[in-house]
């Protein structure tokens, strides 16, 4: 068997690591210390695979006799004698180069294609130019790419004009169709308007022929890039069955078709989405979750203050179960219940889904914070399969996350580690 200096010195875990991924993961799910404390041991847990050391973090002073930076030591740009000169030509040092080149591009870039369907009184016009407005503004301020369909731009109304054939439907299959690609760069779509549900079909209200929920699956079914539908429409529930999916947000305004009052929803969520004191995790910037647990209950203060019964019950699906989840199954930004399938509950994709710029000190390129995202995924799953894994089974599965998803955070960040010392258990 291994001396467990051999295992240091291979970078295999010893008995403290095991015990120390043990103490991390059994931090209770929903408590909001835990993720952010998990995250931190991740760090920690990088070194304790890199050998024969020990982490005394934060020291920058560097040995006379050592003029290298090693292979895996982050360099601190602010230190002009922590630079390694190397020559350039080299081919290893220009690939190095290429990748860091790379990796400096650290915002997505996001389209957000807004739908405003036919109003059909002016009342309800003004309510939804207001909402495109703020939409519009909060796309431009974010850096998006803003696209709308539905408006007469000059007149910047909802109607038509008499004599004009409008096909609205046939402008959303060509909006969608032409930005279907896009790679990791999200793509928001945002239903604004009127919605119905005849016969078991639910169909949103444009001008001209109305999309149904199943036309816009069929539309939705070619973009393989993230996707975030928001319809805010009356009778908007069944559009969760059709088009729920593989890295995809849908939110509606109603659990059913049978909800087919005007809703409120809407309004609150672009209200919310604004609004810092959404933020639930003071991250800065309101995720696509926090504005859906906002709004849900801005609009039951809505119905309690007008004395009437709530004629909406909002939904959000993230996890391609094709049910959705009400507000009322989470605490702060976590579901605290669980699937009947046994899946990962939603609100995991939705709560990493925002349109404010990144606000956090890491510097990751999309295809980093992509693939952040999806082992912070897979570690909520196997969090999830803990009761029916061996201990041996748990923690190897950990450490296949939990190793490279550390390794995503110190690339990203711009704190200068020295290792140094033996380790020790």
């Amino acid at each position: 068997m291994d001396s467990k200096a051999d295992r240091i010195e291979r970078g295999q875990p010893t008995q403290c690591t095991h015990q120390y991924i043990a103490t991390m993961t059994s931090l209770p799910y929903g408590d909001p210390s835990s993720f952010a404390r998990l995250l931190i041991g991740c760090i920690i847990l990088l070194f304790i695979y890199g050998g024969n050391q020990t982490l005394h973090a934060l020291q920058t002073e560097k040995p006379a006799s050592d003029n290298r930076e090693s292979e895996d030591s982050p360099i601190s740009t602010d230190d002009p004698s922590s630079k390694t000169v190397v020559n350039p030509d080299e081919p290893e040092v220009a690939e190095k180069q290429t990748i860091n080149a790379e990796t400096q591009q650290t915002e997505l870039i996001k389209d957000v294609l807004l739908i405003v369907g036919a109003s059909g009184t002016p009342e309800y016009e003004s309510d939804f130019l207001k909402c495109e407005k703020l939409w519009r503004d909060l796309a431009t301020t974010s850096g998006a790419r803003y696209h709308v369909i539905g408006l007469d731009e000059s007149k910047q109304q909802t109607q038509p004009t008499t004599n004009s054939a409008v096909n609205d439907l046939a402008a959303l299959q060509q909006k969608i169709e032409g930005m279907s690609g896009g790679g990791d760069n999200p793509l928001w779509i945002v239903l604004i308007g009127h919605g119905t549900y005849t016969r078991g079909v639910a169909k949103f209200n444009l001008r001209g022929p109305d999309v149904s929920a199943e036309e816009l699956k069929s539309q939705l079914d070619k973009v393989t890039r993230p996707t975030i539908v928001l319809n805010f429409s009356s009778s908007s529930g069944p559009f969760i069955n059709a088009i729920s999916g593989e890295n995809r947000v849908v939110v509606t305004a109603t659990k059913s078709g049978e909800e087919q009052n005007y809703s409120r929803f809407g309004g609150f969520f672009t209200e919310s989405i604004l609004d810092p004191t959404a933020d639930l995790d003071h991250d800065d910037q309101v995720s696509v979750l926090e504005a859906f647990l906002a709004a849900s209950a801005r609009t039951r203060a809505y119905y309690d203050s007008e004395n009437r019964i709530m004629t909406e019950h909002a939904l959000l699906d993230d996890n391609g179960d094709q049910l959705g989840t009400p507000s009322n199954f989470f605490r702060g930004i976590r579901a605290t219940k669980k699937t009947k399938a046994g899946t990962i509950p939603d609100g995991r994709r939705s709560s990493r889904q925002t349109l404010s710029k990144p606000q956090d000190s890491l510097t990751l390129s999309p295809a980093q914070r992509a693939e952040r995202d999806r082992y912070e995924i897979a570690l909520d799953e196997i969090t999830q399969r803990r009761e029916i894994l061996s201990e041996q089974e748990y923690l190897e599965e950990l450490e296949a996350v939990l190793v490279p998803l550390s390794t995503i955070y110190e690339q990203g960040s711009n704190l200068k580690i020295r290792v140094i010392g033996d380790q020790t258990e």
